[in-house]
């Protein structure tokens, strides 16, 4: 059931969103039972993988998708995962998988130092956008925003030259429609991330996500409360 101040921010239009995550360690050690709890397909996706951690990776984003995702899952035209009446997304880097559930289209990105590419703030971002980076972290900061509007939008990094991909935080307006667009400092994460939210219309109530270090388990009516389409709750 609903909390009362999970009543209370929809009764104020401020649904909130969610953010789950796993690392490799916690996927490693129950790396065997997770090969049984996923599907079929989505166990051989794993199994393709010839490095250790893209196949935990895999495994993590999997265990998301089973325990959360209630509806068929099919990708759209550009690949995004997609489900109906619920809104989600996935990333990955590092040693960590994060999953964002949301009761709008959502996109989510999280990055490490390590996947820093030389050259990107010349090749992903305008002039303009390049003047106010002026360390590495606002760098993969500015990176992150693009990547989960582009995630929230729906067609990704593919349809629109990186340069005209919006990158500043707050309220973005991005092909005809507006968006929240933040980044994230957690304690627990020690890594870039942003997410981007959908806004029905300009000006209204603003998302402040929760993280959770989701506890593995492999009991699907333990999954929780989610949002469907329409901002109501699913368990």
């Amino acid at each position: 059931m609903p909390s009362f101040s999970d009543f209370l921010s929809k009764m104020m239009g401020m649904e909130n969103a969610r953010i789950l995550f796993l690392t490799t360690t916690e996927i490693k050690t129950n790396e065997e039972r997770l090969f049984h709890f996923l599907s079929p397909e989505r166990a051989q996706q794993a199994r393709s993988y010839a490095q250790e951690k893209d196949r935990l990776l895999s495994l993590g984003a999997g265990y998301f998708l089973r325990k959360y995702v209630h509806a068929p899952i099919r990708k759209n035209p550009f690949g995004k995962l997609e489900a109906e009446g619920q809104f989600f997304s996935l990333s990955h880097s590092g040693d960590k998988v994060v999953f964002l559930l949301s009761p709008c289209p959502c996109g989510v990105d999280i990055e490490t130092r390590e996947k820093l590419l030389p050259g990107l703030k010349e090749y992903a971002f305008s002039k303009e956008e390049a003047l106010d980076l002026k360390t590495e972290r606002e760098l993969l900061l500015a990176w992150t925003r693009k990547e989960a509007l582009a995630k929230a939008e729906g067609s990704g990094l593919s349809t629109t030259p990186l340069p005209r991909i919006p990158s500043k935080e707050g309220e973005v307006e991005y092909k005809g429609k507006h968006y929240q667009v933040l980044s994230l400092e957690y304690g627990l994460l020690s890594c870039c991330l942003s997410c981007a939210f959908l806004k029905k219309e300009k000006g209204m109530a603003s998302f402040s996500p929760s993280l959770t270090h989701e506890a593995i388990c492999f009991d699907q009516t333990s999954s929780g409360s989610f949002f469907s389409s329409s901002g109501s709750f699913l368990k």
